[in-house]
């Protein structure tokens, strides 16, 4: 992690670029959890902050020497209005020790995603930042697999990096549609390991029992299929059943009878899990009726819960809208949504214009936007079982989809000839 942080820290010195990547690479993949028994000689060490000042720096060092942003400029309106929402919130908040941690993670995202907006310039820079959210999230999905075959340890169960078991598994299934577009894209023989991936995904998903990250993956699933290009649609439908059919055999009796209790009203009426969720939707719904311009401040409806009506005090809203409302105010959660809607509207609307996509940046360019998308999708399902209102990678992704569609129209323009030269110095960068 040292060499790595320092390597791409140099390699910022002549592309800003590269620090960019290096907070996204610790901000997905988490090190201090993941790798929490190699770093226990630095355990209050902050890399994705170190990666962020990095950032700062390379910034002001080769300011002059950007390009034009390619981000979409209501992006960038909508992220500061955001951040002044929470701003707000937390000088307003009840506790403001309490607030003072999620407002320092809220403060680190909407800084870096407009360092992001300057730097990300090249087409090239978005499929970078496509490896890192597949890559990250791959890898903690290997490392959930391979402690579960090898050492019967089923560690996930208890969450991960301060996220509890839905919020991980949440997490995981967010790179099963980079699974499936990374697919799409590569043509030579290798494409086939990212099904085994989305197997592999499939399964760390289920080793949490998270019902919210199972129907979320189910539903996000049966979208990508079924907006599959019609030429590949029905060869996609069979190989989908050929993986369920792998998958399911995978979720033992305990899984699928918790899976199903979702659908089953008289099992939900009995489930004290789902009881309590509804419980602390009815009382952050009350506590923003009461509080709603800023919220609470940042993470303190746990202060308020109970005497609204929760069943204990400090107990999670478990909805991020509701959560996000409670806590930051009604403007605060609008500016989240019309930034989430419109991330996945750029998305599309630039997977769109190359969907026709003749050269290997056009075709990769499609299928990230799709991923995307898609991923987003997902999350945006989930959420509504989940407070996750500080987890990096969707808002790494919304950033994505803001650049998709001024990406896509600067391939459109770009003569093929000019493209396909810059093919091979993309991938032997890659």
């Amino acid at each position: 992690m040292i060499v790595m942080t320092m390597g791409l820290s140099f390699k910022a010195l002549t592309e800003p670029f590269w620090a960019v990547a290096l907070y996204y690479m610790w901000g997905v993949l988490r090190p201090q959890a993941i790798w929490d028994w190699a770093l226990r000689d630095y355990p209050d060490m902050r890399w994705s902050l170190i990666a962020a000042l990095v950032a700062l720096v390379m910034l002001v060092i080769r300011s002059g020497g950007l390009g034009k942003p390619k981000v979409e400029p209501g992006f960038v309106s909508l992220v500061f209005m955001f951040g002044m929402c929470v701003l707000f919130s937390y000088i307003s908040a009840y506790n403001m020790d309490e607030a003072a941690t999620p407002s320092w993670e809220y403060s680190k995202i909407i800084i870096m995603l407009m360092v992001a907006a300057l730097v990300v310039t090249e087409p090239r820079y978005i499929r970078y930042l496509g490896w890192i959210v597949f890559g990250g999230l791959i890898y903690i999905v290997y490392t959930v697999n391979s402690l579960y075959v090898f050492d019967g340890r089923v560690d996930i169960i208890e969450g991960y990096a301060g996220l509890d078991n839905n919020g991980a598994a949440l997490m995981m299934a967010m790179v099963v549609p980079f699974c499936y577009y990374f697919f799409m894209a590569e043509h030579r023989w290798w494409r086939w390991g990212y099904l085994f991936c989305m197997i592999a995904a499939a399964h760390a998903v289920m080793l949490t029992n998270s019902r919210g990250a199972m129907l979320s993956s189910l539903l996000a699933f049966v979208g990508m299929v079924m907006t599959t290009e019609k030429t590949k649609r029905w060869r996609m439908i069979v190989i989908a059943v050929a993986l369920a059919l792998m998958v399911m055999p995978l979720a033992g009796k305990q899984v699928r009878a918790r899976f199903g209790s979702s659908f089953d009203e008289g099992k939900r009426d009995e489930d004290a899990s789902v009881q309590s969720r509804y419980g602390s939707w009815e009382a952050g719904m009350k506590i923003v009726r009461d509080y709603p311009i800023f919220g609470v401040g940042p993470r303190n409806s746990k202060f308020f819960i109970k005497d609204y009506g929760a069943d204990f005090e400090g107990r999670t809203i478990h909805n991020l809208y509701i959560q996000l409302a409670a806590d930051c105010g009604f403007p605060a959660v609008t500016f989240y949504m019309v930034l989430y809607f419109s991330s996945m509207i750029w998305a599309w609307k630039g997977a769109v214009m190359v969907k026709n996509h003749t050269t290997h940046e056009q075709r990769w360019h499609y299928n990230i936007s799709m991923a995307c998308f898609w991923s987003l999708a997902l999350f945006l399902v989930g959420a509504f079982f989940l407070s996750l209102e500080t987890f990096e990678t969707p808002y790494l992704l919304m950033f994505i989809g803001a650049t998709s569609q001024r990406f896509s129209l600067g391939m459109r323009e770009v003569p093929e000839t000019e493209l396909m030269e810059a093919v091979p110095e993309a991938e032997a960068m890659a």
